[in-house]
């Protein structure tokens, strides 16, 4: 626990992703009237000011109760809540802040090893052809460890010609023209190139798996060393983080999964997601230790790109700042 968390201190964590507890009946009958009364009051023309400003107190309130009721708390898989922290802390109103689901990469279950296909991972065949076990063995402190004893008896069969591996060295050659030719297929095909540039910046963006892409496309995002105060509870900090929950909540947790659910995203949604994975490369930091003039300068022209106002984006002069 903390008074207050720097900005980016859940980088490079994976956030599980929970299912919102559902509402109860009495919850989801009180949600509808409150939602058919915000209707009814929205539509509702009153002519006086009094009434106009009761009606305007009215809707604030029930758009609080709605938010509560909306914001559910999430359920996690038991397996995941094992490996899983929290953040707790204060929020700007002194209220209790607590940020549940967060994975350290160290704690990540381990990889299970991928099994060839026609056979077992490893094999150990002793001089002679002749088939071997399991035994332990002895080593220094007492403990023992696996080591290949002959069995007697017939030697085992030949393994057929079409399972033998092939060399490392025409694996290595064939994977060489492979990757060439897939280069330049990727070429020909855009939208496909796209996606896999999408992919990989999920991967390090969600997953922190970056490894599962064949696509070598990294994306680093700077860490702010000095930061102002107030940094986490800026406009921008909370809308970055509200966006990232959200995409959260909609992309698996499994490498293995992220590719088909990217392909079933329309154009509209990976283009937006696309957008959200590479903000996080931006960097616009002054450095007097390391200073970069053709970085400000881009920055100056991708500022006036996007229209950036700072004042409009919620930044305010103080005697501070």
């Amino acid at each position: 626990m903390a008074l207050a968390f720097p900005y980016g201190h859940s980088r490079g964590l994976r956030r599980l992703a929970g299912e919102p507890v559902p509402l109860s009946e009495a919850e989801q009958a009180t949600y509808d009237a409150l939602h058919a009364e915000y209707e009814r009051l929205e539509a509702s023309e009153p002519a006086e000011a009094e009434e106009l400003d009761r009606v305007a107190r009215r809707l604030a309130e029930i758009d609080v109760e709605l938010r509560g009721l909306e914001e559910r708390p999430l359920v996690y898989e038991t397996a995941e809540v094992a490996r899983a922290g929290v953040f707790v802390s204060v929020d700007v109103e002194g209220g209790l802040q607590i940020d549940r689901g967060y994975v350290r990469p160290e704690d990540e279950a381990p990889v299970e090893p991928v099994v060839p296909a026609g056979g077992a991972e490893t094999s150990a065949v002793p001089a002679g052809g002749g088939a071997v076990a399991a035994q332990p063995a002895a080593i220094a402190g007492g403990a023992s460890v696996s080591a290949p004893v002959p069995v007697t008896g017939p030697a085992a069969p030949e393994e057929d010609e079409g399972l033998r591996p092939l060399p490392e060295r025409l694996l290595i050659e064939l994977s060489v023209h492979r990757t060439l030719a897939l280069r330049d297929a990727l070429v020909n095909d855009p939208d496909t190139a796209f996606l896999a540039a999408l992919h990989a910046l999920c991967l390090r963006t969600f997953t922190q798996r970056p490894g599962a892409s064949c696509l070598e496309l990294d994306l680093k995002s700077a860490g702010f060393g000095v930061q102002p105060p107030d940094l986490a509870a800026s406009a921008a900090a909370r809308a970055i983080d509200a966006r990232q929950r959200a995409w959260s909540a909609q992309l698996p947790s499994e490498p293995a999964a992220l590719w088909e659910t990217l392909v079933g995203f329309d154009g509209d949604s990976r283009a937006a997601l696309f957008a959200h994975c590479v903000s996080f490369g931006v960097n616009a930091v002054h450095e007097p230790w390391n200073r970069a003039p053709q970085r400000a300068a881009h920055a100056d022209l991708l500022a006036g790109a996007v229209g950036l106002d700072m004042a409009a984006a919620g930044w305010t002069a103080t005697v501070d700042s």
